[in-house]
């Protein structure tokens, strides 16, 4: 619901389960942290009406997480391939360049558009 997009985006966290769609997943990480994601099914981009638990790969629990501002894109990356065996990339608003892995997902939303490795590298320091 709305109510929830807007909580999550004012607490910059981001919950998911099994019952989400990959489009939600998709709508709602650009809601809360300005960047794009890369949903993949084996090596093709994942269908957006198919649910994680569809996409669960095999010896996968799946369930619940939240993910926090101060998560990095590394820590989200695999936190959703151990929980559901689903591989992810987080990219800019723009879709121009993957984030750097050490990027805490609160604050790629200072990356902007056109962004390069170099610009992120310097905000890390």
């Amino acid at each position: 619901a709305l109510a929830d997009i807007i909580k999550m985006k004012e607490n910059q966290s981001l919950k998911i389960d099994g019952r989400m769609k990959v489009s939600q997943l998709k709508r709602n990480f650009k809601c809360v942290y300005n960047a794009t994601l890369r949903v993949y099914d084996g090596q093709k981009r994942a269908d957006d009406s198919a649910s994680l638990s569809q996409l669960r790969a095999e010896g996968c629990t799946g369930g619940d997480m939240t993910c926090t501002p101060e998560d990095t894109v590394e820590y989200f990356e695999y936190f959703l391939k151990n929980l559901y065996g689903i591989h992810v990339e987080v990219a800019t608003i723009d879709d121009w360049v993957l984030v750097l892995d050490g990027m805490p997902l609160g604050r790629i939303k200072e990356i902007g558009k056109n962004a390069t490795k170099k610009k992120m590298e310097e905000m890390l320091k």
